[in-house]
């Protein structure tokens, strides 16, 4: 039980670091998309920059930052950044998860390998609508392979044998 409350907050705290430097890379995305960005002199950058946040709504969520390292990155730059977040994300999860829903689940069998099956699978169809992607030049299917690589960027196998346990519970 000590686990789970571990478990638990650090997820909560995982995923909103998580969405909070989506949120951040985006936005510098959108920035930086803008015609001769690379031109402007950095104070006309921070400018924009403020200008397009005062835009936004103040809340927790839209907490963006604005340092001089970001607002200086090109867009080639925060394109690699919007692969990294996910990634690092993804592999946060895949360790928690390696390491609390044995302990968490330990009475039903669950071993590591279950959460290594769970992950190749769904990278699997992850790798599956890439490819159909780069056959078929479809944006939807790199949209659905993005939200279906959204899944692992979360305690999702957790939430499963959640609802799984629940269900055995109540027969």
């Amino acid at each position: 039980m000590k686990s789970l409350f571990l478990f638990i907050p650090m997820c909560i705290v995982f995923g909103f670091l998580n969405e909070w430097g989506k949120l951040n890379v985006n936005f510098y995305l959108r920035i930086t998309a803008e015609d001769h960005w690379n031109d402007y002199s950095l104070d006309q950058k921070k400018l924009i920059v403020s200008e397009e946040m005062a835009k936004l709504k103040t809340a927790y969520y839209f907490q963006l930052v604005e340092k001089e390292s970001f607002i200086s990155m090109t867009r080639s730059d925060w394109m690699y950044w919007k692969w990294i977040v996910p990634i690092t994300g993804t592999i946060i999860f895949f360790i928690l998860e390696w390491f609390f829903l044995p302990l968490i689940f330990s009475g039903n069998g669950i071993s590591r390998v279950y959460i290594i099956y769970y992950y190749s699978f769904v990278f699997f169809l992850v790798g599956m609508m890439f490819m159909l992607f780069k056959v078929t030049d479809h944006h939807s299917c790199l949209t659905l392979a993005r939200r279906i690589w959204l899944i692992l960027q979360s305690p999702s196998l957790f939430v499963l044998l959640w609802c799984y346990q629940l269900i055995k519970r109540n027969e």
